[in-house]
């Protein structure tokens, strides 16, 4: 039975099965404001980005959902089961915080690697389960190589740690884990401190 479990401003989301296995249904919604022909073409053409996405991302080695089918603007993933990276935080020692920084750190590096932005890399979007981490979420996501954009991604996710669950063994190791797996993290890291002096003098 599907069961809608959240909104947000590009889609709705719902659980489901599939020949037996927990799904997860995302369904672009309509613009209201938008021509209904322009409409569809851009709803699609966003549901097949994020399935090619998630598509490469996999292929690299990230831990994020699979995708299962791919209709029109709905995408169908599979569920992706554990806490999230918040809630995880908030219970863990700093040796926990530390390992799963260290996998996060890792999985990032490896989806810059592959030539993708998450853009929206905050707690609620990174699951964890026994021990484990998974991506979730690639709604923003987009494809680039460009060091702003996966500087931006580091940021993000630092301060949202910082200020809803501060771990400064979380952040070490994510810093430790992203450097094992993108060649270009020295100028990345770089760009996360142009960053945030950028934010402290507006």
């Amino acid at each position: 039975m599907e069961r809608l479990i959240s909104e947000g401003a590009e889609a709705s989301v719902y659980e489901d099965r599939l020949l037996g296995l927990r799904v997860i249904r995302k369904v672009r919604r309509a613009k209201r404001y938008r021509h209904p022909e322009l409409d569809r073409r851009l709803r699609s053409s966003r549901t097949k980005m994020e399935a090619s996405i998630l598509l490469r991302a996999r292929g690299a080695g990230v831990p994020c959902p699979a995708v299962l089918d791919v209709r029109g603007y709905v995408l169908t993933i599979e569920e992706v089961e554990g806490e999230t990276l918040m809630s995880f935080l908030r219970r863990s020692d700093p040796q926990g915080a530390l390992s799963v920084g260290v996998k996060l750190g890792e999985a990032v590096g490896r989806l810059h690697s592959a030539g993708v932005a998450h853009n929206d890399l905050t707690p609620v979007n990174v699951m964890v389960s026994s021990g484990d981490v998974r991506l979730i979420d690639f709604g923003l996501a987009r494809f680039t190589r460009d060091v702003e954009d996966f500087a931006v991604d580091l940021h993000v996710l630092l301060k949202s740690v910082e200020a809803l669950c501060p771990s400064p063994e979380f952040s070490r190791g994510v810093l430790e884990g992203y450097s094992r797996t993108f060649p270009r993290w020295r100028e990345v890291l770089s760009r996360v401190e142009d960053i945030g002096r950028r934010g402290r003098y507006r």
